[in-house]
C-alpha cells in the first residue's frame, strides 16, 4: 500500500472516530434520559471533546509524520489550549456562557490553523487550497452559529456539541478524501485544468 493510501486510511479513521463521538453526544439525551441530564456537566463533555481531538490529532502527527503544514500538531495544541481555557473560565461564568466561549475559541483557533494551511498551499500553487479554504469557512460559520445559539438547556447544549463534532468529522473526512484524490495520478489525468 502506498504512503498516500495509508495516510488516507489514517485520516479517515480519525475522522470516523470524531464523527462517532459526535453521534454519541447527539444520542446522549436519548441514551441517558433527558430527565437525568441535569446531573451531567456540559463543560465536562467539552473537555472530553477537546481530549479526543487533541489525542487523535497528536496520534495522526506521530503516525503520518511531519507533513508540510504540521496541521495535526497545531490542531492538537489548539484543542488542548481550548480545554485549558474552558477549565480556567468555568468558575467565573455559568455553563452556557462557558460553553459558548469555548466553542467559539476552538472554532477560531481551528480556522486560523486552516488559514495557515490555505496560505501554505496557495504559495505552492496547489489546487488543494480551494478545498481547504472552503472547509475553513464552513467550519468558522458552523462554529459561530453553534456558539451563538447555545441555550441554558443541557439537552440542547449536548446535542449542539454533538453536531459540532459530527460536522468536524465530516470536514476532516472531506479534506482527507480530496487530498488523496488530488495526489492520485488516475484522478488527475481525468481532470482538465
Amino acid at each position: 500500500m502506498s504512503k498516500n493510501k495509508k495516510n488516507f486510511v489514517y485520516y479517515e479513521l480519525a475522522s470516523a472516530c470524531i464523527f462517532m463521538v459526535g453521534v454519541l453526544y447527539t444520542l446522549l439525551p436519548t441514551l441517558y434520559g433527558s430527565n437525568n441530564l441535569g446531573e451531567l456537566n456540559v463543560n465536562d463533555l467539552f473537555l472530553s471533546m477537546t481530549l479526543v481531538l487533541s489525542c487523535l490529532n497528536l496520534a495522526l502527527f506521530y503516525i503520518i509524520g511531519k507533513n508540510p503544514t504540521s496541521e495535526c500538531l497545531y490542531f492538537s495544541i489548539c484543542a488542548s489550549l481550548c480545554g485549558i481555557v474552558n477549565l480556567i473560565i468555568t468558575p467565573y461564568f455559568e455553563n452556557s456562557v462557558t460553553l459558548a466561549i469555548s466553542i467559539l475559541a476552538i472554532t477560531i483557533t481551528f480556522s486560523l490553523v486552516k488559514l495557515f494551511t490555505v496560505d501554505y498551499y496557495h504559495d505552492r500553487k496547489d489546487a488543494f487550497y480551494y478545498i481547504e479554504g472552503i472547509l475553513a469557512i464552513i467550519l468558522l460559520i458552523v462554529g459561530m452559529i453553534i456558539s451563538i445559539s447555545v441555550f441554558n438547556n443541557p439537552v440542547i447544549e449536548i446535542m449542539e456539541l454533538g453536531f459540532f463534532m459530527i460536522i468536524m468529522g465530516v470536514i476532516e473526512s472531506i479534506k482527507g478524501a480530496t487530498k488523496c484524490l488530488l495526489k492520485a495520478p488516475r484522478f488527475l489525468g481525468k481532470i482538465k485544468f
